[in-house]
């Protein structure tokens, strides 16, 4: 659910981005957009990283990088430091799905493997329902970085969660 809120908010205040960085509104759209593009490689050639150094490990590991580039990328004023920050927070958010359903897969009978997935797809598809209009809504109270440090809050308490 995170994940898809950090995706989801941040092209709604492209317009805020842009007048930070200095930069014309198409331009900020296609620095935003580089992260789906690195979210959708990353898993297919990092993800089996997670065999090796453990999943649980890999997993927390993920979402505190993700969280800190989402953080980095909020606070610049430089556009360079922007798609750095874009592209490695895209790559970690994109790592994170598939080594969540590996870790499942690893240690779940059958019977409770499809349920567990399904809370795990529902909560992303909640992401777009509930956090995205919630978090566009504090928008109007709150500058718009100060969302992401939100979300990267709310990634802390997951990384707690998955790896006491």
């Amino acid at each position: 659910m995170l994940f898809n809120a950090y995706n989801g908010v941040l092209p709604a205040l492209v317009p805020n981005v842009a007048q930070t960085l200095h930069q014309s509104f198409p331009f900020t759209l296609q620095i935003v957009a580089i992260a789906p593009f690195a979210w959708g490689i990353s898993g297919l050639v990092l993800a089996p990283l997670a065999d090796v150094f453990g999943d649980r490990i890999f997993i927390a590991l993920e979402t505190t990088l993700m969280g800190v580039f989402s953080v980095g990328g909020a606070f610049t004023s430089n556009y360079i430091i922007f798609i750095v920050m874009r592209l490695a927070g895209g790559i970690c958010g994109g790592v994170a799905a598939p080594t969540v359903q590996a870790y499942i897969l690893k240690h779940w009978d059958a019977e409770e493997q499809v349920r567990i997935l399904s809370y795990a797809s529902a909560g992303f598809r909640l992401g777009s329902l509930i956090a995205i209009p919630l978090l566009l809504y504090s928008s109007v109270f709150l500058d718009g970085r100060w969302l992401l440090l939100y979300i990267w809050r709310s990634i802390s308490v997951c990384w707690i969660i998955v790896y006491p």
